[in-house]
């Protein structure tokens, strides 16, 4: 990582990331705790691109079957968790994916190959190229189209990224607070952890799975252990990992990966 002191008035400080192939922390999931450029990388969308996902439409509740298909899971998962894996035709998101104007054009020779995003996670045509060798139609892909401040589109082509493999996780009798989780973000609810890292079970069914997301939270991703490790071999940005050990509140800004179990 190298800092960047000439940026004014920013804070906190703008780190450039420098990829490298090591994998910092072992572990057997990888959540995705925001991205490499919080507080300084974001976007203005362009157009009228709806709301995803739309308010008051129960077509994309995980009970529809016509697009979202049941797994079957351990019976030990079978109190608090549900897995879906989304079918169906990608063209059914274009209306909630944005043209997208970025906010600051010494960013974009630094736009991570995978960044968290609303709607979609956002991933170069690098990652999406790893990801179809590695764990084919695991996920959706369909170009995003990024413009400057000037409104040039952008020479590097990325795209969004919708993971099929879904797990929704509610616990109404474990706390949040039940394990310390000293990262932030979607991945950080204390009793799912507590449950991925109690039963190996959990562990092995979600070990089947390449990368995994949450409920209808399409932005981020959860990476197995040896995609995570193939992402980094290919020297791919977007993919610090946390070092923060008790609080999630100390997590570095530029650290946009976590560990769980």
């Amino acid at each position: 990582m190298e800092p960047v002191s000439d940026m004014e008035e920013v804070q906190p400080p703008l780190v450039i990331e420098t990829p490298t192939p090591r994998v910092q922390k072992d572990a057997k999931f990888y959540p995705m705790m925001g991205g490499t450029l919080d507080g300084h990388l974001s976007y203005r969308k362009i157009g009228d691109a709806t709301y995803f996902p739309p308010i008051g439409d129960a077509s994309w509740h995980p009970t529809n079957a016509k697009r979202f298909r049941d797994v079957a899971i351990p019976a030990v998962m079978s109190a608090h968790w549900r897995h879906k894996v989304l079918t169906i035709d990608p063209k059914e998101f274009q209306p909630f994916a944005p043209k997208l104007r970025v906010n600051n054009d010494d960013l974009i020779e630094h736009l991570p190959d995978i960044h968290p995003w609303v709607p979609f996670m956002i991933v170069s045509e690098r990652v999406k190229i790893v990801i179809e060798e590695f764990a084919p139609n695991s996920a959706y892909f369909f170009p995003v189209e990024i413009f400057s401040q000037t409104s040039k589109p952008i020479e590097k082509p990325f795209y969004w990224c919708v993971v099929k493999n879904r797990l929704y996780y509610r616990n109404s009798t474990l706390g949040r607070s039940i394990v310390s989780v000293p990262f932030p973000g979607y991945f950080s609810d204390g009793g799912l952890v507590y449950e991925i890292e109690t039963y190996p079970e959990i562990q092995n069914h979600l070990d089947a799975l390449p990368l995994w997301g949450l409920g209808l939270r399409l932005g981020t991703a959860c990476f197995s252990q040896s995609l995570f490790k193939h992402l980094k071999s290919e020297l791919l940005t977007g993919l610090v990992e946390n070092t923060e050990t008790k609080f999630a509140s100390d997590r570095k800004p530029y650290e946009s990966i976590g560990h769980i179990a």
